[in-house]
C-alpha cells in the first residue's frame, strides 16, 4: 500500500482523508469476454452503499455500460 496525500471530495461534499492506495490486477468478466486491467484502488474508511467505485478511464477501457438504479454494470 502506498500512501495517498490528496483528501477525497464525498458525495455531499465533504472531505475523506484516504489511507492509502494500491493498484491491483482485477480480471472482469469470464471466459472469451473476459478482460484484465491494473487499477488503482483509493482505500477509505467510510460507510457507503458501495465497495467499489471504478473511475471513469477504467469503465472506458473496459466499455462498459453502468445502471446506478440496478446496482449493475
Amino acid at each position: 500500500m502506498q500512501p495517498h496525500e490528496k483528501p477525497i471530495i464525498c458525495f455531499v461534499g465533504e472531505q475523506v482523508h484516504a489511507r492509502g492506495n494500491v493498484d491491483l490486477l482485477n480480471t472482469f468478466g469470464s471466459g472469451k469476454l473476459s478482460q484484465s486491467l491494473i487499477v488503482l484502488f483509493v482505500l477509505v474508511d467510510v460507510d457507503t452503499l458501495y465497495n467499489v467505485l471504478l473511475s471513469t478511464p477504467t469503465l472506458n477501457k473496459l466499455g462498459a455500460i453502468v445502471s446506478t438504479p440496478h446496482f449493475a454494470m
